[in-house]
This record gives C-alpha cells, sequence and structure tokens, in this order.
C-alpha cells in the first residue's frame, strides 16, 4: 500500500455518500400545525481512547490531539473507513463531533451523514438536520442540497418548501449539479416558487450543459413542445441525442422516434445546426420521460 502524506489535507472527505432524496412532490406539502416532538439529546464529545494504527495515521492523530479540526476530521474519515488504523465508527463520531462543534464545516456535513445513515451512533434525522444546516450556512453546496431535501420531505424537519427552494437555489448557484436541475425541476413543476417555465429551461440548460442527462432529457422535452421557449425540433433532437449517448434509455426511446419520423435533422441523418429551426405540423412524439421530472 503506497504512503500518503501524513500532513492532513484541507479537501472535504465524508465518510460515506449521503442519502439522497430523489422524488419531488407535485404539489406543495401544507404547513405542519401540530407539535413536533422533543429530538433526543445528543451525545456529547468525549476523549477517545488512543487508538492502534500506522505511522501516518498515528502522526495526524498527535494532531487532532492537540485540537486541530482538520486533523480531527481526517481522524474521524480513517476511523470510520478503517484506514491506517482499525475501523471504529463509534470514534469516528465523536471525533467529528470535536471538530464540528469547532465550526469545521467538512466535519459537520459528515457528522449529518453519521446521524443521518446510523453509522456509529443510533439514527436520529434531527440531528442530521441540525449538522447539516451549520454546514450548509457556511457554504458547503453539499450540506445545502442535503437542508433542500430534507425541507422538501419534512425529514427531521417540518416540510417547508419555500426553504427547500432556497437551499435548492444556493446550492444551485454554487455550482451543485443535481441542484442545479432540482432548481429547473421546481419552476417547472411551482414547488416552493412560482412556475416559471423560462427559468426552467433556463436552469435545465445549465444543468444539461455541465452534464446533467435528466436536464438534457428534460430540457429536449421543452423545445420539442415549445414549453418556456420557441418549438425548435433541432434543438430538441439536438439534446435527446447528448441524453441517448449517455445510455439513457428514456432519450434512446425517443432519438429513435426522431429518426424514424425524420423530425428536427435532415434526411442525411446529420443534426441541424445550433440555431436552425425546423417546425413541423402535429406534435413532437417524446412523451416518454423520466417519472416525476420535466413539464406537466
Amino acid at each position: 500500500e503506497s504512503k500518503a502524506s501524513a500532513t492532513p489535507r484541507s479537501t472535504q472527505r465524508f465518510p460515506a455518500e449521503a442519502p439522497v432524496i430523489t422524488s419531488s412532490p407535485t404539489v406543495v406539502p401544507k404547513p405542519v400545525t401540530q407539535m413536533q416532538p422533543v429530538a433526543t439529546p445528543e451525545p456529547q464529545a468525549q476523549k477517545p481512547a488512543m487508538p492502534e494504527g500506522n505511522e501516518e495515521f498515528m502522526e495526524i492523530y498527535a494532531h487532532a490531539e492537540e485540537g486541530d479540526p482538520e486533523a480531527q476530521s481526517e481522524v474521524a474519515f480513517r476511523l470510520a473507513k478503517g484506514v491506517g488504523t482499525k475501523k471504529n465508527e463509534i470514534e469516528a463520531v465523536n471525533w467529528y463531533h470535536r471538530a464540528a462543534e469547532q465550526g469545521h464545516a467538512p466535519a459537520q456535513f459528515s457528522l449529518g451523514v453519521m446521524y443521518a445513515k446510523g453509522r456509529g451512533v443510533e439514527q436520529d434525522f434531527r440531528s442530521a438536520f441540525k449538522w447539516y444546516l451549520k454546514a450548509a450556512a457556511q457554504g458547503d453546496a453539499n450540506a445545502q442540497a442535503m437542508v433542500a431535501g430534507l425541507y422538501l420531505k419534512g425529514v427531521g424537519t417540518p416540510p417547508d418548501a419555500k426553504a427547500a427552494f432556497d437551499w435548492t437555489l444556493r446550492a444551485a448557484k454554487r455550482g451543485h449539479l443535481s441542484s442545479m436541475f432540482k432548481v429547473g425541476e421546481m419552476f417547472a413543476q411551482g414547488v416552493g416558487a412560482q412556475q416559471n417555465l423560462e427559468e426552467a429551461l433556463r436552469w435545465y440548460k445549465k444543468a444539461a450543459e455541465k452534464g446533467s442527462v435528466d436536464a438534457q432529457i428534460n430540457l429536449a422535452f421543452m423545445y420539442g413542445k415549445g414549453q418556456g421557449v420557441e418549438r425548435d425540433d433541432s434543438l430538441a433532437f439536438k439534446w435527446y441525442r447528448k441524453a441517448a449517448e449517455s445510455g439513457n434509455p428514456f432519450a434512446q426511446f425517443n432519438l429513435g422516434v426522431i429518426y424514424a419520423k425524420g423530425r428536427g435533422m435532415p434526411q442525411d441523418g446529420k443534426p441541424d445546426g445550433e440555431g436552425h429551426k425546423k417546425t413541423h405540423e402535429g406534435t413532437m412524439p417524446c412523451d416518454r420521460r423520466l417519472p416525476s421530472t420535466g413539464v406537466r
């Protein structure tokens, strides 16, 4: 096994992929009026017992013992994964707590993940939301996206569609790809914000250009139907083709229909130029979209 630098890294490290809320409601949730149960108090971080590990781990551990939050977060990560030391998720949570309580945003996010997944601690979505929110307030785009998802579903906090939209927009403006797509979807469906197809198209295009296949499909649909923009079959073809090249079966189906009908492309099989528009009678046969996405 190659030996990495012993100096604690500033790169954000996570113990595992955070759970992502993928489905979106088509109706804005009603405000919650009943009192919420009081959350179980979180355990306070305690001074951990000295672990055993390789030379690199022990050097980082020494910095963590001195109070360096970056090193504390790194020690937590390595304990959570068993890198250079024996895996111990309970101690990982303890070290994440110590770093998070010093305001270390990556540790706050990772601690939220541990609570959300119930790793090294009893699963507690209220505590997960608390730590995600602290990291989000410091500008962590991943945490902002998680806060938005929890607000949208009412997990760990009362549902609040407007707050969900606001946090999604914050993450999107920081370049968080799935949030860029989500903003487009929320504008398209009028969830947390007034329905605005022009804004939906704008955000779908931003996400599509950065490689979001879902955004490419929804953008193609809007161009094909003329929703939020003048209908443009050639651009519908362009974006379905990009999504199809990524292996998406919905895009491949629609692209097959376009090839069969010859819509949005010349008969020699080459796509039209970016700005060249072709119109036809009837509707674009591109109605098969991803479930719960796109324009209704």
